[in-house]
């Protein structure tokens, strides 16, 4: 949400992006990626934490995925 990106500001190296969500984990991610990208705060090599509260209904997981970007 914007209100826990806006939190997430005050930490060091942190650089918040909220994207489009989707019932699809795999979806929500590239769709994370894909925001910093055009943001322009993901280049060759970096590493990206990507975090995610619960992207389905069906789930009570929340998502921490690790990304090196190619």
């Amino acid at each position: 949400t914007e209100t826990a990106a806006r939190k997430l500001k005050v930490a060091w190296g942190v650089y918040p992006v909220v994207s489009a969500r989707d019932p699809d984990v795999e979806v929500s991610i590239g769709a994370a990626l894909t925001a910093a990208r055009d943001k322009g705060y993901v280049q060759r090599g970096h590493r990206v934490v990507v975090c995610a509260s619960r992207l389905s209904p069906r789930s009570d997981a929340d998502t921490i995925w690790l990304h090196t970007e190619p």
